[in-house]
């Protein structure tokens, strides 16, 4: 009888010992019957580092996810609404600073998008349709002052692009069309003097090209046809040519900034 109570309590311990202890909660990376993931799920690198972190209903992402690194540092966070899709995103310098801010609709970028430096200085603010630039891009100098504003449409530059100095004067204005420069080009210095008038067809020179002095005597004229120099003519020697801008300083990079999921 004894002998019979022991063998029966030791097949039961063994027993359970294979069966999951309660309130240990629910292991990570399952699937249901209709393979659809469900619960904690955690991806790796090759080199086993954790590459992101969060938690899923029925195959969809919600709440938090984190996403790292190689050597473990934090990449970025999402933030998911359940039926909604419009996906919330922060991006991390390795210093943990914020790098960017936006959101997402189908791992593509939209609406307003704000970019820092490593020091939390705002950078740019963006506005993107179905991950395209569209509309007014912005970039500030360190101080917060508008360093150039420029028009895009369908990712291609399209209308005004006008720069400034810190001051807030205008240091160069123009326009493109089809992501070519195209019509007017005017160039001035920090004091307001323009210091050359110019046209642009296709991004090429074309027509005629005035340059003037810091005060705002005309030193040459340059006549142009599709790009090509047709003659000129010099009235004041001048011992620098004219650092002429040819394209904005441009919308940070679409690698860095990508859906990380």
């Amino acid at each position: 009888m004894k002998g019979s109570f022991l063998t029966t309590f030791l097949v039961l311990a063994l027993l359970g010992m294979n069966l999951p202890a309660f309130g240990q909660g629910n292991p990570q990376n399952q699937r249901d019957e209709q393979g659809r993931r469900q619960g904690s799920w955690q991806g790796t690198y090759p080199s086993g580092r954790v590459r992101y972190q969060g938690q899923f209903i029925d195959d969809r992402p919600t709440g938090t996810f984190r996403y790292f690194h190689n050597d473990g540092s934090l990449r970025a966070e999402l933030f998911h609404t359940p039926g909604n899709d419009t996906v919330s995103a922060v991006y991390f310098h390795r210093n943990r600073q914020r790098m960017a801010l936006g959101q997402f609709v189908n791992n593509q970028r939209v609406g307003p998008w704000r970019f820092f430096s490593d020091m939390g200085v705002k950078l740019a603010e963006n506005n993107y349709e179905n991950g395209a630039l569209q509309g007014k891009s912005v970039t500030f100098f360190p101080g917060g002052a508008i360093a150039e504003t420029v028009e895009y449409m369908h990712n291609e530059k399209d209308g005004a692009w006008i720069q400034y100095f810190e001051d807030g004067s205008i240091r160069l204005t123009t326009t493109y069309s089809q992501d070519k420069l195209n019509g007017p080009f005017k160039l001035f210095n920090q004091n307001g003097k323009l210091l050359l008038e110019a046209t642009y067809c296709k991004s090429l020179p074309d027509g005629t090209w005035k340059f003037f002095s810091d005060q705002g005597e005309l030193e040459k004229e340059a006549v142009y046809k599709a790009g090509a120099l047709v003659y000129e003519t010099i009235y004041i020697e001048r011992e620098t040519e004219i650092t002429i801008p040819l394209k904005p300083a441009g919308a940070p990079s679409e690698d860095v900034f990508r859906s990380p999921f």
